[in-house]
């Protein structure tokens, strides 16, 4: 039997938590009917970098959750824009610059963009200002430390080498700018060996990917007997290896004539990778369906029997489609370039780069074999799950702002 005193102490514990709770609840309130958030951010790329702004969607979903704001500032230089949602919460400004005629047409798009970053981070005294690659991380980072901005952060995705020497000449020049400079992966902080140390802080943390969403798409891998069908997603540049896969798909096609190749994307190579295909005579057996959104290109790839990725590694940081299709339960076929090895392990096959021969006997073999193309598929969605979650990666963005903004504060 309890004591009047105890009982008495116990009505005044569950009082004062209630109280507190209240004062808490009526906190939040507060902050958000006065919309003061605790810090706002800033995140700064082209618009039509789509991966990255994926994985910024997430950092983003996380900050406004946490009643921080969220501007994604945009650098948008295409005449044809492809539409994409972001976050609710997110404040979008969109800055349209000349479209590029020249190399000088680099000077206007920078006038225009720069003249209203530094108007807007002044107006809005932004806390955190975030930026990606080079076109327009070098001019952001530049206004952010004119502004006044307390954290400026940048992440590399792309090599330091594949760039040109006016790119990274605009890198080390603005390196120093930066309180924190995040590599992808540990071949792009390989790269930067020849500016590192310039920034205040340097780490690397792994693009991860969303695998809530993927898996509830990702079922058993698909049988299409005679007629797989193979995927390869990109960019159509020289880079991302496409006409290498159409070399080596006349010599698929003599083991599985039914055989269907989706090439998903577009780029200034699109004729010329159709007048190949004519000339092969296999435009039959190809489809050009254009960029896709994220869902339909992932409903692609998990339907597929086999995803291709033929880059020659010349400017490829890190290779979220080889992640993605990993997580995916796709098997995976991949040029030989040590960032994929780092990303899948020996968990897909390799092939030399620009090697259209061997590569047609790699898919032929991979095609023929699904018990052990099973098991490399297996291993890879494991990796995936312990490397590459995007929750890690989340937690440890928002870990880095809290750090920086303590050390400012």
């Amino acid at each position: 039997m309890y004591s009047r005193s105890s009982i008495i102490s116990h009505i005044f514990q569950i009082a004062k938590y209630l109280v507190e709770k209240l004062f808490f609840t009526y906190f939040l309130k507060i902050l958000s009917s006065t919309g003061d958030p605790l810090s706002k951010y800033c995140f700064v790329d082209r618009e039509n970098a789509h991966s990255i702004w994926s994985l910024i969607d997430n950092i983003a979903s996380a900050l406004i959750s946490q009643s921080n704001q969220v501007f994604y500032f945009r650098f948008c230089d295409q005449s044809q824009r492809v539409g994409r949602t972001v976050p609710h919460g997110v404040k979008v400004i969109d800055i349209f610059v000349p479209v590029k005629r020249s190399r000088f047409s680099l000077i206007t798009q920078h006038r225009v963009f720069t003249r209203a970053l530094s108007r807007f981070l002044t107006q809005e005294c932004v806390d955190v200002l975030h930026t990606h690659f080079a076109i327009p991380s070098i001019v952001s980072r530049w206004m952010g430390e004119k502004a006044g901005v307390p954290v400026i952060l940048s992440t590399q995705h792309e090599l330091y080498g594949s760039m040109n020497p006016y790119l990274r000449l605009g890198l080390r020049i603005t390196q120093h700018y930066c309180d924190a400079v995040v590599y992808v992966s540990e071949q792009v902080e390989k790269s930067y060996h020849p500016i590192s140390g310039l920034a205040r802080r340097e780490l690397v943390i792994k693009n991860g990917i969303n695998l809530l969403d993927v898996q509830l798409q990702n079922s058993s891998l698909s049988d299409f007997g005679n007629s797989p069908h193979i995927i390869c997603a990109g960019r159509f540049v020289p880079v991302k290896g496409q006409l290498t896969l159409l070399e080596a798909l006349p010599k698929v096609l003599e083991s599985f004539p039914a055989a269907r190749l989706c090439l998903a994307g577009d780029g200034p190579d699109k004729s010329a990778l159709h007048a190949r295909c004519q000339a092969l005579g296999i435009i039959d057996s190809v489809e050009f369906p254009g960029w896709l959104p994220k869902d339909e290109m992932l409903d692609r790839a998990e339907g597929s029997s086999l995803m291709v990725v033929p880059s020659d590694g010349s400017q490829e940081g890190f290779g979220l489609v080889v992640a993605e299709a990993m997580a995916l339960g796709v098997p995976l076929v991949c040029t030989d370039i040590p960032v994929f090895r780092e990303v899948a392990g020996d968990t897909v096959c390799y092939f030399p780069v620009a090697d259209a021969d061997i590569l047609a006997d790699v898919i032929v073999k991979v095609l023929s074999h699904p018990e052990s193309t099973n098991r490399r598929v297996n291993k890879a969605l494991q990796r995936v799950e312990k490397y590459f979650d995007q929750r890690d990666m989340v937690d440890q963005y928002l870990s880095l702002y809290k750090d920086l903004l303590r050390e400012k504060n």
